[in-house]
């Protein structure tokens, strides 16, 4: 029986493949098109602004997918008019997602539907008012009731804890918390649905099992619809439902067992999934509790340390275990301090999730909203210490693997208490833990020969070659540092400045908090340079063939950095002056020039070599 059920699941997961592969190809239209499409997302995070449509039509077609319209930073002020249920029409450059990149699909992009991306201005876009749906208008109401008691910071911090929303979160709070080794309590997953099930199971307590299953159950897929059915909180809910039905037959409860089955059920119908960071580390994070969390809490237990504390620190360890090939592959990072600040933090955020889960239940009655004070305040310790340990140097570093790190997963699996016996355990766990580091190790050197185009709204750019240059205005210093893992660099041989402002050191310095940064060059010298200097930035006036980078005037007149025959254009530098390169990065350009390609934020001319940025990024071969 289970081999018959093991191979239709399978069947079904390679038969949705196919067909999503086919259909999703077969969509892959871009070029010029006139956009109709329903807002249902909008994400106003790090300046610019990123709106999704549904319904989607691409010159009076209808296709599948979302497709996501970039909004430049100065142009941001439309998001603020534009609301969930509200038609959009524009016309702009659409770029269509690849569902194969390379050797690897794009699991990210199945499970936002986003299957297109644009980049337009806000006087190109026709807004024609509409309704949300139910659950949008709910999600905006729970939304404005959190903002509205607690504040923007941690009235977005809550909504994020509730729904798994992060659209609204500026990306130093997701920073910070990721830093401090906390960024799960913004994703929905097991820890919220343990609670909310915990909850209901203690007030039902003297209930009768089948109306504490019924109950539970409805909860449950409710909190999966508000939680736009993401990887993690369908396998909490699938587990729950397991473990929840094992009670009421009066069934033993297998933690593993139920994990297997949500694995294999979701991957039957949304196969993808595999590839997709949400979903593996969710995976991960309950297979490491099944493989090691008791073996953990008995090893701490024989050193007398405490029922508690041994049950707590094997749990957190067990954990960081499990979600770290998933960690390492995808974020190319390990947080220092992850063991330690679960283990004291947790079960001071289980008591804050339910606290803030009962006010907002309590809040949204008329008169009582401000029951919603005392959550804000029991945020504000998460919060400081988040920020706190991510300002301690060398709170994360930086680890490079390739895919072969997921085969730890199977030599974790022999040295659990599963698969070893007692007789071998010192051996295999040796083995393991040294076959586990040889596959940590085996990473990809950083890349060479391209240039990384990053964070299209702040036009940073990133050359790769013999040294790591970082050329633009460097407003986002986060943004860079994420683009700067991506192609595993550890670190920047120096910074050509477009301009010099304090945002600009703002930038800098948040990159410098995070890795080594060699000399900084600017076109001035004022107090924004001594600011860098005194916080220990090498920082001096550009001068003629620095690092191989060179300073573009004309007419007396700085209009960017070339390198490789590649101008970085400075914002508002004449369109003119770039024909004498074969490749121009700009923020847009309005008169292209034959014979010059153009890498764009944002494009209003439809012609040969103008392109606009996919998302943001872009990369191509010097």
């Amino acid at each position: 029986m289970t081999c018959f059920l093991s191979l239709a699941l399978s069947i079904s997961a390679f038969a949705t493949a196919a067909v999503g592969i086919d259909s999703w190809s077969a969509e892959a239209v871009g070029g010029r098109r006139e956009i109709s499409g329903r807002v249902c997302a909008v994400d106003v995070r790090s300046g610019g602004a990123k709106i999704d449509l549904d319904g989607v039509t691409l010159d009076g077609g209808n296709v599948d997918g979302v497709l996501r319209i970039n909004i430049t930073a100065s142009d941001v002020n439309i998001a603020e008019s534009v609301q969930c249920g509200d038609r959009l029409k524009l016309s702009a450059f659409v770029t269509a997602i690849k569902p194969i990149d390379g050797n690897m699909p794009n699991g990210t992009a199945y499970r936002t539907g986003i299957r297109f991306y644009a980049s337009a201005r806000s006087d190109n876009i026709k807004i024609e008012f509409g309704k949300p749906k139910p659950i949008e208008r709910f999600s905006s109401a729970l939304k404005t009731l959190l903002v509205g008691n607690m504040g923007e910071r941690y009235g977005n911090i809550a909504y994020s804890m509730l729904t798994g929303d992060k659209h609204s979160l500026d990306t130093d709070i997701t920073d910070v918390f990721s830093a401090a080794g906390l960024g799960h309590i913004m994703a929905v997953s097991g820890l919220h649905i343990g609670f909310l099930a915990a909850l209901i199971a203690i007030v039902l307590c003297k209930t009768r099992r089948s109306i504490r299953f019924a109950v539970i159950s409805v909860a449950v897929a409710a909190y999966c619809v508000v939680a736009d059915f993401s990887p993690s909180i369908v396998r909490a809910a699938i587990m729950t439902e397991i473990s929840s039905f094992s009670l009421l037959i009066g069934s033993r409860r297998d933690l593993l067992s139920s994990l297997c089955c949500a694995f294999s059920l979701i991957l039957a119908v949304k196969p993808f999934y595999m590839f997709e960071p949400g979903f593996l580390m969710s995976f991960g994070a309950i297979f490491g509790i099944a493989a090691f969390a008791g073996g953990f809490s008995r090893a701490l237990k024989k050193i007398r340390a405490g029922r508690r504390l041994s049950d707590a620190l094997g749990v957190s360890a067990a954990v960081n275990i499990g979600i770290l090939p998933s960690q390492i592959y995808f974020f190319h990072t390990v947080q220092v301090f992850s063991l330690i600040v679960n283990t004291v933090m947790i079960p001071y955020i289980s008591v804050a999730f339910v606290i803030l889960l009962l006010c907002s239940a309590i809040g949204a009655l008329p008169f009582c909203s401000a029951a919603l004070t005392v959550p804000k305040y029991l945020l504000m310790p998460i919060d400081y210490i988040s920020r706190g340990i991510a300002a301690i140097p060398y709170s994360t570093f930086t680890v490079y693997s390739t895919a072969a790190v997921f085969l730890c997963y199977p030599v974790m699996f022999c040295a659990s208490g599963f698969f070893m016996s007692d007789r071998a355990k010192l051996s295999v766990v040796i083995a393991s833990v040294a076959a586990c580091s040889a596959l940590l190790l085996i990473g990809g050197a950083p890349s060479r020969g391209h240039i990384t185009v990053v964070d299209a709204k702040s036009t940073e750019s990133v050359i790769v070659d013999d040294k790591i240059y970082v050329i633009g205005y460097m407003r986002d210093g986060n943004a860079v540092f994420r683009a700067l893992q991506k192609d595993r660099c550890k670190k920047v041989d120096a910074v050509y400045l477009l301009d010099l402002s304090y945002k600009t050191a703002d930038g800098i310095l948040e990159l410098y908090d995070r890795m080594k940064i060699g000399t900084v060059y600017g076109p001035r010298f004022d107090l924004v340079a001594e600011r860098l200097i005194e916080n220990g930035i090498d920082y001096r006036l550009f001068g003629e063939g620095d690092g191989g980078v060179t300073a573009v005037t004309a007419g007396g007149e700085f209009i960017g950095y070339g390198y490789g025959g590649v101008l970085f254009a400075a914002d508002g530098a004449d369109e003119r002056l770039f024909s004498g390169y074969r490749t121009v990065r700009v923020n847009t350009v309005e008169y292209p020039e034959d014979g010059v390609t153009y890498l764009c934020n944002s494009a209003d001319a439809a012609r040969d070599g103008v392109f606009t940025l996919d998302g943001g990024e872009y990369s191509y071969a010097i």
